[in-house]
């Protein structure tokens, strides 16, 4: 009885550090998202049935995976298991399926990440994340069009989205894939003007510029890759990427063959 009673009097605490922890993760600079990581391990420490606090080192380690920050397996492995706890506690839980889903995505199993993102939209459509996710799924999955669409609509959901750099350059690629390099060079360069920088749209907007032959453009962007990610090689920016499918690689070959053509001496 007297553990019972700690345990809740406790729970408003671990409550509090992880809507701390979440909104901090929210802010998304680095600083605030490091803050998140250590709140959110705080709360669970005092309630290991937070679901939020569940959720945001779920985002935590999706974020460690999208920019390289920590090995891709460890990454990936610490997504999937905050998402398995989170979804385990409450299923109902407002984007505890677009976490889910989108460490199934990064593991590769697109079906079962894509069935997960569009059960989250439907309950929740006004997150973005599941919106970015499905569309690398639909990108895995050799469907750029609608890649495009679920892209567009993160943009249009949450314009000054601190992931904005990432949102854009992943519709770049779609359109790039989609066969519209005129498109791709327009958001890629978005992405390198956003206010936080994710260093593959640098990238993302050399492939576009070789694609669209606009060698001004492909100057620029090979300069700006450059100094935003010394040494680059396509092996390192092609290592961001969870497990290519067949038709992914197909329709990626635009992009290695402009980043080739990027990277290799003038």
């Amino acid at each position: 009885h007297g553990f019972t009673q700690t345990l809740a009097s406790w729970r408003p605490v671990a409550d509090d550090l992880a809507l701390q922890a979440w909104a901090a993760w929210n802010r998304g600079t680095p600083s605030d998202v490091a803050k998140a990581h250590e709140l959110a391990k705080t709360a669970l420490e005092l309630d290991e049935r937070s679901v939020m606090a569940w959720k945001t080192i779920a985002s935590w380690h999706l974020r460690a995976r999208n920019n390289q920050s920590m090995p891709p397996e460890q990454a990936e492995a610490g997504a999937e298991n905050a998402a398995n706890r989170a979804l385990a506690i409450d299923p109902e839980h407002p984007l505890v399926h677009t976490v889910w889903g989108a460490a199934q995505v990064l593991r590769g199993r697109y079906a079962e990440g894509r069935t997960a993102l569009e059960h989250e939209i439907r309950t929740n459509p006004s997150h973005p994340v599941a919106y970015s996710y499905l569309g690398v799924a639909l990108l895995m999955q050799g469907e750029p069009g609608l890649a495009i669409e679920r892209l567009r609509q993160a943009l249009a959901i949450s314009p000054r989205d601190p992931r904005l750099s990432r949102f854009e350059r992943l519709l770049a690629l779609s359109y790039l894939h989609d066969g519209n390099p005129g498109e791709a060079v327009i958001h890629a360069r978005n992405a390198t003007r956003a206010p936080q920088v994710d260093r593959a749209a640098w990238a993302v907007l050399a492939a576009a510029c070789a694609a669209a032959a606009d060698l001004p453009c492909l100057d620029e962007a090979r300069a700006g890759l450059q100094k935003a990610w010394p040494g680059v090689s396509v092996a390192a920016v092609e290592s961001e990427w969870p497990p290519q499918t067949a038709v992914f690689r197909q329709q990626h070959e635009v992009f290695v063959r402009g980043l080739t053509q990027a990277l290799a001496v003038p």
